[in-house]
């Protein structure tokens, strides 16, 4: 093959390579070429066989990233808190706004009485600093102006929040509402295979209690409560596999983000 002529010639001219350069420029031409070769032949066989060579490869596993799939679970769920907390937070930060805005003022008040102080008090004579102090004074006033201009405005805001906001009782029957609209029936579905589940694997365990020899002696071993035991255990997780799977499967993703941190939390 013309490639491997290709590395035979760049070995023999590595070999007499004379200077550090030299050398090191030829492996690595070599490296490029034995790579070349190399995906060269498994085009070939990929050809001659008609399959992918790809498959029968050695990958190595990606690493998971538990920071990432953390938070890819929990961004659903904390998106939707946020927008829940959301009028509240306005409304705290509003009234943060306005304090701040109405201590600036008090601040500015007594900064003018100052200034109109000093101007009273300079001699008419002094034309030089009364004439700065005059230009300080309309410097705050503007500073008033400005921070009474957004008090206004944040005042009004909060107002408005206010008068929108509704009792308690229609807030949390709105919250109840726009849940059963939104995610009801993923809720009720997951419930259902949860219960379905459950009861299905239950009506199995009885029928394994009255049709197995076993079980038809009346004596219970502790090999028999062990089974038990483990059966009820496996109960549980095919119950909570079926509520997750129908979760995962609908695409409800903080649904499911509550019932893992429920059930860990439970765990």
């Amino acid at each position: 093959m013309e490639i491997n002529t290709q590395i035979k010639d760049t070995k023999q001219a590595r070999n007499v390579a004379g200077s550090e350069g030299e050398k090191t420029a030829t492996s690595t031409a070599l490296d490029q070429l034995r790579a070349k070769l190399s995906e060269v032949e498994s085009d070939f066989e990929s050809i001659a066989t008609g399959v992918d060579i790809e498959n029968f490869l050695v990958k190595s596993q990606e690493k998971i990233d538990w920071k990432e799939e953390l938070s890819t679970l929990l961004t659903p769920l904390l998106s939707e808190l946020k927008q829940l907390t959301d009028r509240p937070r306005q409304q705290e930060k509003l009234r943060s706004e306005i304090q701040l805005q109405q201590n600036q003022l008090a601040t500015i008040k007594v900064a003018l009485r100052n200034i109109d102080t000093l101007i009273q008090n300079t001699a008419d004579d002094d034309i030089r600093l009364k004439k700065a102090l005059e230009g300080l004074r309309e410097e705050w006033l503007r500073r008033e102006r400005q921070v009474a201009d957004r008090l206004k405005v944040d005042q009004y805001q909060l107002q408005e929040l206010l008068r929108q906001r509704q009792s308690i009782f229609d807030s949390s029957q709105e919250v109840v509402k726009s849940f059963f609209r939104s995610r009801g029936k993923n809720f009720i579905m997951a419930v259902v295979a949860f219960f379905a589940t459950f009861f299905l694997m239950r009506y199995v365990h009885r029928l394994v209690y009255r049709f197995s020899p076993i079980h038809k002696r009346g004596e219970r071993t502790f090999i028999i409560r062990m089974m038990d035991v483990f059966y009820h255990i496996l109960t549980g997780i095919g119950a909570t596999g079926a509520l997750l799977f129908v979760l995962y499967t609908v695409g409800d993703w903080l649904l499911l983000s509550f019932a893992i941190i429920f059930i860990i939390g439970v765990a």
